[in-house]
């Protein structure tokens, strides 16, 4: 029959009757290989190509890894190593100037005239920076802090050394006086600004507030205390180096004790400040002379000096 012929006269399907496959010609088997047909893989699936890129790439990154753990390493020993812990704080102030920067003001050589209103003691304790890591200090806070507590700090610097010590430089204001009432002390510049409570006791000129004109408690402060004659009482210092305390009432003004027996002189607001003391020393020097007492010694107008005998 013809579908019997056809099994007999056709080979290939002779040898696939008999389980075999006819052998193909070997350019099949390059064109395959050329074309990616025919892969070697690894027992686990993945192709001895792609393990070798893969293992290329692990390699490539060691050194990131490398420079990663070392730099992590170094930082450690940075913020750990007691050689790093700041064990030496130096305090030193410079006489004020006219400048426009922080940096302006106390970078450089300048000389260091001593701390007249605070104490360089006073000034470490509050900083407290001693044994802290060095890399971990902040300046910058640490700089705010200092002026909030010391008002009578108008510019602080904070410089670091390696491997532990730090420069602290301070600028105080130029003019400082002292606003005594209600039992409370207060610096104030030399236009009446608050500054600041008093945190120790100095040899700043003193106003003390008698009769009660500001007084100043734990709330919001004002940010300057007006109608007192500031700039007379500067002018009175230099004029009387050894006046160091005042009293202020509204109606006289400043008043100067002097003599043993405590005798007030009212300055008033305003005036020549060196004829005031002039007038005033030729005055007491007569009264005591003539062993007269008085009750007060008024010179708010020094063109009319007067007094009163007890």
């Amino acid at each position: 029959m013809w579908g019997r012929q056809s099994w007999q006269t056709d080979p290939e399907a002779e040898y696939v009757m008999k389980g075999f496959r006819p052998k193909r010609h070997p350019q099949a088997r390059r064109s395959s290989v050329r074309l990616g047909a025919q892969r070697s893989t690894s027992p686990t699936g993945i192709s001895n190509a792609d393990a070798l890129r893969r293992g290329w790439r692990y390699w490539a990154k060691l050194p990131a890894v490398i420079l990663l753990v070392g730099a992590l390493w170094l930082l450690v020993t940075l913020f750990s190593d007691a050689r790093f812990q700041i064990n030496e704080v130096t305090i030193r102030a410079v006489a004020p100037e006219p400048v426009g920067t922080r940096r302006g003001v106390l970078a450089g050589a300048k000389p260091d005239v001593g701390l007249r209103v605070v104490r360089a003691e006073e000034i470490q304790q509050a900083a407290d920076i001693v044994g802290t890591n060095i890399f971990r200090l902040n300046s910058a806070e640490t700089e705010e802090r200092l002026k909030r507590q010391f008002g009578c700090l108008e510019r602080v610097a904070i410089d670091p050394w390696l491997p532990n010590q730090v420069l602290v430089t301070v600028q105080e204001y130029e003019t400082v006086l002292v606003w005594e009432s209600g039992g409370r002390s207060w610096w104030v510049n030399a236009q009446g600004k608050i500054l600041g409570p008093v945190t120790n006791a100095t040899d700043l000129v003193v106003i003390h507030d008698t009769l009660g004109h500001a007084v100043l408690g734990d709330g919001d402060l004002p940010e300057y205390i007006v109608g007192v004659p500031w700039g007379l009482a500067q002018e009175m210092v230099k004029a009387l180096p050894a006046a160091r305390s005042f009293d202020y009432t509204e109606d006289e003004g400043l008043i100067l004790h002097v003599t043993t027996a405590q005798w007030p002189v009212y300055l008033g607001y305003k005036g020549d400040a060196r004829a005031k003391v002039g007038l005033m020393q030729a005055l007491v020097g007569e009264l005591m002379a003539k062993k007269i007492n008085v009750q007060y010694i008024d010179l708010r107008d020094e063109q009319r000096p007067s007094f009163k005998k007890s």
